[in-house]
Order: structure tokens, then C-alpha cells, then sequence
């Protein structure tokens, strides 16, 4: 309970401090990047890949804000569902890409969106009543259209490519 009031804070705070940040006139964004200008995305690494609608957040600050809201209580909805409420949030960080003001792909939509990017260490902690893919399987039921989960890619001793466990 600490923690939904903790994250609901944080979330009002967040969204009300960025959208007053929205109604100032110097704020702008600057043109859409190619999908081809993004840096690449290590496959040892698990992603979590947004393209934030801009209707739905008209700054970096408040896509950013409203990405790791989204992901925080998914997070929070598969820990109480399978985990007994343990928390899922012993993955490491190693890099994060955007947010950069983008086109979403055709194959979403193809609409004016921030595209954000948070690279981690790959594999969740802290649940053993759970395996890792039906995690991640529930994380991305519970996430947003417009955030996608993909999970690391390691070789195998035989050379073949195969998603990590």
C-alpha cells in the first residue's frame, strides 16, 4: 500500500510539475528523428521501447514521466497477481535513449511520438513463484500499446541465438 500511495504521489507530482512546462511558449520540440538515427539497441539487453503518443505528453519530461509511470504499475499489477507482492525491481539500468520527438512506425500506427528507450540488465528478481517468460508475458499484457518489452538475446554454447531465461 506504501508503495501504490509512493508512486501515486510521484505520478501527480511529476505530470503536474511537466505539463506546466507544456504551456510556456519556449518550449517546443524540435523536428521528428529518423528511426534510422536512433542508436541501436544491444541484444544482450532486455528494452523497454516507447513511442509516447506527443498528444499524450507534450514535453521529453512528461513522456519520460509518463513511461515509467506505466511501467511501474505494470510491474506493481504482475508482482501482486504471481509474485505475492514482491517487487520486480532489482533490474539494473545501463543505459537510457530519448526521449527524442519521433515518428511511431507504420506498424503501429505511424504517429507524431517520443520515442524513449530503457536498456537493462536482463532478467527479473525477487519471484520464485513465477518463471521468467511468463513475467515478462504479463508485464507486456499489463503495458500501454505503446510500450513495448523485448527481451535480451544471449548465444548458446551451440552458437544459436535463443531468448535469455
Amino acid at each position: 500500500m506504501k508503495k501504490q500511495i509512493f508512486v501515486s504521489a510521484l505520478a501527480l507530482y511529476t505530470l503536474i510539475s511537466g505539463q506546466g512546462c507544456a504551456t510556456h511558449d519556449e518550449v517546443t520540440a524540435p523536428g521528428p528523428v529518423m528511426i534510422e538515427d536512433i542508436p541501436g539497441a544491444d541484444p544482450a539487453l532486455d528494452h523497454y521501447i516507447a513511442w509516447i503518443p506527443r498528444s499524450a505528453a507534450q514535453t521529453p519530461t512528461v513522456a519520460m514521466a509518463l513511461a515509467h509511470i506505466s511501467l511501474g504499475y505494470a510491474k506493481e499489477q504482475v508482482a501482486a497477481e504471481y509474485c505475492s507482492g514482491d517487487w520486480l525491481m532489482d533490474e539494473s539500468v545501463i543505459k537510457q535513449v530519448g526521449p527524442l520527438p519521433a515518428i511511431a512506425p507504420e506498424a503501429i500506427g505511424r504517429y507524431p511520438a517520443w520515442y524513449y528507450r530503457i536498456d537493462l540488465q536482463p532478467g527479473f528478481h525477487g519471484c520464485e513463484d513465477a518463471s521468467a517468460a511468463l513475467l515478462y508475458h504479463a508485464i507486456q499484457q499489463k503495458l500501454p500499446e505503446w510500450i513495448h518489452l523485448e527481451r535480451a538475446i544471449t548465444t548458446r554454447h551451440d552458437g544459436k541465438a535463443a531468448l535469455l531465461d
